[in-house]
């Protein structure tokens, strides 16, 4: 839809892909797994050209202070 100029495009609110991760000899948790993933996979992932949103389905570490 196009006014006055400004080109408006829908996007689509459906999963596109799932990415997990493991620990092969199951030395980190599935805490340390999730800070590891929002440290620096969701930052690269969101980076990529053509992605509209990257979201962490985990909990990570938190220091409350």
């Amino acid at each position: 839809m196009t006014q006055q100029g400004v080109t408006v495009e829908e996007a689509g609110t459906s999963f596109l892909q799932f990415v997990t991760v493991s620990s092969r000899d199951g030395s980190l948790s599935e805490t340390d797994l999730g800070g590891l993933a929002a440290r620096r996979l969701l930052v690269e992932l969101r980076r990529v050209p053509g992605v509209g949103r990257a979201t962490l389905f985990s909990s990570e570490k938190a220091l409350r202070i």
